[in-house]
């Protein structure tokens, strides 16, 4: 596995820079079980320079050109290295039967029997910017020092660095696949995915107001350049679907939690014998006898007393209920959530 670092200086040891290939030459034909046919070229009149006299932008513009040489190690290739030519510069071309070239015409070269690794394949351009494939251990350095700044929000607490979700993001994801976070907080993995050009879906329960994920969301969209943006390019634009669960028991919940007296808990739960859906362990004729007890309990515990007896299963309508009258679903809500679960 792989991360990629900013390049800004040439590479150790890619110092063999190939001006002209020459004309190819086959010298043999050879046979490999489970490879089939390999064919062995000699380069004719080729042009090899050096590297190192090359400046850091033309160093870079001919990746493609600049190669690191070494000897072959393992594998078909080590088999074969007595058949290719000693001296100058040659290549192979075969299928491969696994990896990444599997049933692909695969051109390997060689100069003086040293394997080539060419600068383009340890390297990518982004944004006009070169950057050089590292290896991935599990010891991540995220720097953190202006976390509390990105998305414009500024949730300070349990808040992830874009950096850590773009490299877990880049690793599992490929462009347009669709990016799942059950607990999404203030956002940080869906607008990581949007500038990374992901789709996704994003879950909470939790109201963070002005630090929300859709206050977030739509910096992005209007061009947001903290975390990964200018890793990325990203320049906004773009949108996102905003759906709230169609509440039942939370109804009740969020009424009780922001009472300031008996009397308005009383109300509710008058509201709530008759439209609610209670615990199957409380009994409303029973707690109407006792309606005494209840007032002499601090308000508090009124509170807790009432959230208690509420059947949280039923916090939100079900999607299996959605054509019940009862609930009053719109023809267009109704649409929404087919098209949402069913397609």
């Amino acid at each position: 596995t792989v991360e990629y670092e900013e390049l800004n200086n040439k590479v150790k040891g890619y110092k063999n820079y190939i001006i002209d290939y020459g004309t190819p030459r086959l010298v043999k034909e050879i046979e490999r079980a489970q490879v089939g046919k390999i064919r062995i070229y000699m380069c004719e009149n080729y042009k090899i320079g050096n590297a190192e006299d090359l400046n850091i932008d033309d160093y870079f513009k001919n990746r493609k050109n600049i190669a690191a040489d070494y000897n072959p190690s393992g594998g078909m290739i080590l088999a074969i290295k007595s058949e290719i030519p000693a001296e100058g510069l040659s290549f192979i071309e075969y299928k491969p039967v696994k990896g990444r070239n599997a049933g692909k015409l695969t051109r390997v070269y060689f100069l003086n029997r040293r394997i080539l690794s060419f600068l383009s394949d340890i390297t990518l351009e982004r944004n006009g910017k070169i950057f050089k494939k590292i290896k991935l251990t599990n010891l991540w350095a995220i720097p953190n020092a202006s976390l509390h700044l990105e998305g414009g929000v500024t949730l300070r607490s349990g808040k992830k660095p874009e950096i850590l979700l773009y490299k877990i993001i880049e690793l599992f994801t490929s462009p347009m696949d669709i990016v799942l976070d059950f607990f999404m907080g203030t956002g940080t993995t869906c607008a990581v995915a949007h500038k990374m050009g992901r789709q996704y879906i994003g879950v909470e329960q939790l109201d963070y107001g002005e630090d929300s994920a859709i206050v977030r969301l739509k910096n992005v969209i209007n061009g947001d350049q903290t975390g990964i943006s200018k890793a990325v390019g990203w320049r906004g634009g773009g949108d996102f679907v905003y759906m709230e669960l169609m509440k039942l028991n939370e109804a009740f919940v969020e009424r009780i939690r922001e009472a300031d007296t008996v009397d308005e808990l009383l109300s509710i739960w008058e509201d709530m014998k008759h439209n609610g859906f209670l615990s199957y362990r409380v009994d409303s004729r029973l707690f109407d006898k006792n309606i005494e007890e209840f007032k002499a309990l601090s308000l508090d515990e009124q509170k807790r007393l009432l959230l208690e007896m509420l059947d949280y299963n039923e916090l939100y309508v079900n999607y299996s209920e959605i054509d019940d009258g009862i609930y009053g679903i719109s023809e267009e809500d109704k649409r929404l959530n087919k098209e949402f679960y069913e397609v």
